[in-house]
């Protein structure tokens, strides 16, 4: 099987995972918060069991890159910190759009701490982001940004600088030890903040809705084990980063489907087509 096909495998799953986290997130009384903890925490620790089951966990000296880590742990809590808020509170179809924005967050990291310039295409994607995301964020020719619309810029910031991060340290680790950590450590690292919620986790080990969160947690650490698949027997990394991208359509087309988030669906629909023509322009920047 080549790589493309292992990629579209994952973004499929990716992209049903996140309906099916709003789906369970909706739910009047479902605070996203313990959910969010609990789901890192098992996604971690099954991403951990098939590192082990393949032999691939190893550590390495930390020593001079503990402040990165440090870093990862922050960056990748204050990610998970909004994106289940916003998950939760926004439909899918907008939250799609507007965490499509990490791209540019990304870029703006990595100019700042990797020395990477934009050329013409990423000033080109980046306006077209932009103006995708303005498209879906107006109400009668207003521009409105609701409370879950900063949550899900919140969360795309988060995304962007710690993927920066993340691009340093996957020069000391494998993709199975720090896939694991990227989970792991920030899920207990909120939960250490957070230990009040505590009671609340019991909810999700409730045999009806334990069963939908290991599903989706089971998808969700299929796709990611399936994407640092791809990215290992990829050889094209603007290629891989423009089929990556897919899950903006999938996941608004999905919510249509299943969410029946159908309001302005012309306008979500353009703001889909000129956000992922950015994305495009953007990947062919890398």
């Amino acid at each position: 099987m080549n790589w493309q096909v292992i990629l579209l495998i994952s973004v499929l799953l990716y992209s049903i995972s996140i309906v099916l986290q709003k789906i369970i997130l909706k739910e009047e009384n479902n605070n996203p918060l313990p959910f969010s903890i609990l789901f890192q925490l098992f996604v971690g620790t099954l991403i951990l069991i098939f590192g082990l089951l393949f032999n691939a966990i190893t550590l390495p000296n930390i020593t001079p890159i503990f402040l990165n880590i440090i870093i990862m742990i922050l960056l990748w809590t204050f990610n998970n910190l909004f994106l289940y808020k916003a998950i939760k509170l926004s439909e899918a179809s907008k939250f799609s759009i507007l965490y499509s924005s990490r791209a540019l967050f990304t870029i703006l990291a990595s100019s700042i701490f990797l020395k990477q310039s934009l050329t013409i295409n990423g000033y080109i994607g980046t306006f077209l982001i932009i103006l995708g995301i303005i498209l879906v964020s107006i109400k009668s020719h207003k521009l409105v940004f609701k409370k879950e619309d900063i949550y899900s810029i919140l969360a795309a910031i988060g995304f962007g600088f710690a993927l920066t991060n993340d691009k340093f340290l996957l020069g000391y680790f494998n993709t199975y030890t720090y896939a694991s950590l990227v989970f792991l450590l920030p899920g207990l690292f909120l939960w250490i903040i957070y230990p009040n919620v505590t009671k609340e986790m019991r909810f999700y080990f409730q045999k009806k809705t334990f069963t939908k969160f290991a599903f989706v947690s089971t998808l969700m650490t299929s796709s990611i084990i399936l994407v640092y698949s791809a990215l290992k027997l990829s050889t094209n990394s603007s290629q891989f980063a423009s089929i990556n991208m897919l899950t903006v359509i999938l996941i608004v087309i999905l919510s249509m489907i299943f969410l029946k988030e159908r309001d302005n669906m012309l306008r979500k629909l353009l703001g889909v087509v000129l956000s992922f023509v950015g994305l495009l322009f953007v990947a062919s920047s890398m």
